[in-house]
């Protein structure tokens, strides 16, 4: 047999972005998975120029990135032999944003009041309350707590279904019913 000897050097070679998942459009915040190979060592992930949030290389072949409010564009990868993208646009789509909620009152003594809830965002969104609202929808709803609760508002934005969520709370502090009053002269 042969045996080789002296010194030997191994050239990594850049990207190659196959397949994304979803494939044409995602929201902002969103998770993305890229598919391809040569992603070992990958140092930047970008959808049309713009950083993604974050990303992890699961793998030679794969990639999980968080998609940031970037632009619509190629996805590129790269490392340190040069970068590959893909061959069609990613559309990112904004998720409804800039959402405030508030709780009038936001807390009771004893059981049996109402409070109205409220949700506003930068945009023209859709609400929905979660179970604990009696799955109301709207930017007002009234509530009943009997126990100090916590309320999950979803926001949609109509235009392209992302969402968002946003919570308030509603405290409820009750009397200890073994108190005695006594009056003094």
């Amino acid at each position: 047999g042969y045996v080789a000897t002296g010194t030997f050097t191994t050239t990594a070679a850049p990207p190659i972005v196959n397949t994304l998942n979803p494939s044409t459009s995602i929201c902002s915040g969103s998770t993305l998975i890229i598919q391809g190979s040569n992603f070992t060592g990958s140092t930047a992930v970008t959808i049309g120029g713009t950083a993604v949030t974050s990303f992890i290389v699961n793998s030679n072949s794969q990639i999980t990135a968080v998609v940031s409010t970037g632009t619509t564009g190629v996805v590129t990868v790269t490392n340190a032999a040069g970068s590959g993208s893909s061959a069609g646009s990613l559309t990112v789509n904004l998720s409804p944003s800039g959402l405030t909620t508030g709780a009038t009152p936001s807390t009771f003594c004893g059981a049996g009041g109402t409070s109205n809830l409220t949700v506003s965002g930068a945009g023209s969104y859709n609400y929905q309350w979660d179970a604990n609202a009696g799955n109301q929808t709207g930017s007002s709803v009234n509530v009943s707590p009997t126990t100090t609760t916590t309320y999950t508002v979803t926001a949609t934005d109509p235009a392209n279904s992302c969402t968002s969520t946003a919570t308030t709370q509603v405290a409820v502090f009750t009397f200890p019913s073994n108190i005695a009053l006594r009056s003094t002269p």
